[in-house]
């Protein structure tokens, strides 16, 4: 084909047979003029992946990526892609419109127990609302990880998204001001991971607030660093078979592998939530060692009405399994505990919770 310039900024492609998609442009301007021909901010209309990924490439400070509502894009074979600072992403989400969906059925296995991600944060600032964010696999059984998103940075806010089959997690943070509200997170529920939201080392809590999950193998869950607050959600009726504690706290031993340590999390705040999962086998909120603070749990509505709905399991590492301690081995290492219960917690404080009664509260 012969490529030539022509009147008014376009390109001339001239083929000898009919063809395929051949050039995108997406914008031009003189040669002796040093800038981007688009004004900022500026709203992008995305319908393909190739849109996508040009405006990504082509955003900055205010910018707005609007993905048509009724498009599903396939990004099967694209990985972290990176969200540029103080940029929004909106799919139109909302009422009876079901909004965009973007796809990745990618089965890309990293090295052991390495995730790869759908979206990645480079910037803080960003917002992600109305969109359904689809991984590859909604299954227990162990094999490669996937992330929807990782937010790396401060002030990002994912909202009204819904976010399932993410083997990894639907959404992993460790920045400052994340806030997770009024999505449905689902059927993330891989053996070993299986997070719908996962908080790493943050300064400040994260806030997830009026959300819907459903069978997560944590729904929510910490690494042992950092903090959040998690209240006014609905921690959904479903299949029990790979759910463990619907929200999670790890021990930092449980990533350090000895006893320097029993920190699990700093400032934990559970309520008016509405628990409806009727599990009796696990608890439903499981701190795994001490908090720094305080984990308060307060004015939830709670399906059961036994004491054991929450727990504490303080893990201790040990070099071999420890007959009448509770214990999984971690890389040769046995992390093992006595679970503790009511009273007996330490830095756990539950209060004003409505037994017996899973909805109202929220």
């Amino acid at each position: 084909a012969l490529v030539e310039p022509g009147a008014f900024g376009r390109i001339c492609v001239f083929a000898a047979r009919s063809t395929d998609y051949l050039v995108d442009v997406v914008g031009y301007w003189p040669g002796d003029v040093d800038r981007d021909p688009i004004d900022h901010p500026h709203t992008f209309s995305v319908t393909t992946a190739v849109e996508l990924m040009s405006s990504l490439e082509r955003a900055s400070d205010g910018d707005i990526l609007d993905v048509d509502p009724n498009e599903q894009i396939d990004l099967t074979g694209h990985k972290d892609i990176s969200i540029p600072a103080n940029i929004t992403i909106r799919g139109g989400r909302s009422g009876g419109v079901a909004g965009a969906l973007l796809r990745s059925l990618e089965q890309y296995q990293l090295p052991p127990y390495g995730t790869w991600n759908l979206f990645r944060t480079a910037g803080p600032g960003i917002v992600i609302e109305d969109l359904r964010l689809e991984g590859p696999d909604g299954t227990s059984a162990l094999g490669f990880m996937a992330g929807g998103i990782t937010i790396g940075h401060d002030d990002v806010v994912v909202r009204n998204t819904e976010l399932y089959h993410w083997p990894a997690h639907g959404i992993a943070t460790s920045g400052d001001d994340t806030v997770i509200e009024g999505n449905d997170i689902h059927d993330n529920i891989r053996a070993g991971r299986g997070y719908g939201v996962v908080v790493g080392a943050t300064d400040t809590p994260t806030i997830i607030r009026n959300n819907v999950f459903t069978r997560n193998r944590h729904s929510v869950a910490g690494n042992g660093y950092g903090s959040y607050t998690v209240h006014h959600n609905l921690f959904a009726a479903s299949a029990s078979q790979g759910v463990l504690p619907l929200v999670d706290m790890h021990g930092v031993n449980e990533h350090l592998l000895d006893n320097s340590t029993h920190q699990a999390g700093v400032d934990i705040h559970i309520h008016h939530n509405d628990f409806e999962y009727a599990d009796t086998v696990i608890s439903f909120i499981d701190i795994r060692g001490i908090p720094v603070h305080t984990a308060i749990i307060e004015d939830n509505c709670v399906s059961r009405t036994d004491v054991a709905w929450v727990r504490q399991s303080d893990m201790s590492a040990y070099p071999s399994n420890q007959p009448g301690l509770v214990c999984y081995d971690k890389s040769s290492t046995w992390l093992c505990h006595t679970p503790t219960f009511g009273s007996n917690m330490t830095n756990i404080v539950v209060q004003n919770n409505q037994m017996g009664s899973p909805t109202g509260c929220r």
